[in-house]
């Protein structure tokens, strides 16, 4: 498995199998995901056109389309909205937290 782009403060994950996809090589379909975020995420500019390195994504899948076998990638994601959205974030550093 690869490694995270950047570590994480306080990492929530969350899981979603598929071995019913894994187990079938050189199928196109995406196989199991693991999302890996910050719990804290910190503001980021509300302009951004990149994807943000606090939400990661491992996916299992193929590297291209003449691949026989999957293997695990990880892939940047955008960020919830309210990360980039001021109207969110209080003066006293309270941050909000993704719990589920």
């Amino acid at each position: 498995m690869p490694a995270l782009r950047k570590p994480k403060r306080m990492p929530f994950s969350l899981a979603i199998p598929r071995p019913d996809v894994d187990d079938h090589y050189g199928s196109g379909k995406v196989g199991s995901n693991l999302f890996i975020m910050e719990s804290f995420p910190e503001p980021e500019l509300r302009h951004r056109r990149e994807q943000s390195d606090q939400f990661e994504a491992f996916i299992n899948r193929l590297p291209n389309l003449v691949a026989a076998d999957k293997a695990w990638h990880c892939d940047l994601l955008p960020p919830p909205p309210f990360v980039r959205e001021a109207c969110h974030w209080s003066n006293n550093n309270n941050r909000p937290e993704i719990t589920a």
